[in-house]
């Protein structure tokens, strides 16, 4: 996936099957990809038996932003990077019967951490979280991800 602006990193990630007939996209990227907001659609194709947003939606929602935005950040400081979802584990909170928005946000200190650590070692493994928060400001879920990123040399 092209990664070198914000528009091509949101219309990649909106026009991806698995994402869009799911109803996840992607509504913002900042300029340095350290930031992006995500939105699950409340919707028929996603409900369960019980009426609310069914679990694997909520967690399917959260899968690849992270390692996207760090190889993106990384492109920016000239490092070139392999990307990958290692591992991930999902506290559901709360049944969600709206849209859920995703604030999916890295620090300078995690791109800091990153720079060094693939410049050392070739590897760099990292744990972020994001909450699904529903639109009257509740946690439904909280999504614990660890993104691995390889040197590309």
């Amino acid at each position: 996936m092209n990664l070198d602006s914000p528009f091509r990193f949101k219309t990649g990630f909106n026009l991806y099957p698995p994402l869009f007939f799911n109803r996840t996209s992607c509504i913002k990227v900042s300029k340095d990809f350290l930031e992006a907001d995500v939105r699950l659609r409340f919707s028929l194709m996603n409900r369960n038996f019980n009426g609310s947003t069914f679990g694997g939606s909520i967690f399917m929602a959260s899968d690849p932003y992270y390692p996207f935005m760090y190889r993106a950040a990384l492109s920016h400081r000239n490092i070139n990077a392999q990307a990958w979802l290692k591992k991930a584990e999902i506290a559901y909170l709360k049944p969600a019967y709206s849209d859920l928005i995703y604030q999916f946000k890295l620090t300078l200190e995690d791109m800091d951490s990153a720079e060094i650590a693939l410049k050392e070692n070739g590897r760099f493994e990292n744990w972020n979280i994001v909450e699904a928060t529903d639109k009257e400001g509740n946690v439904c879920a909280r999504v614990r991800l660890l993104s691995y990123l390889k040197s590309d040399m």
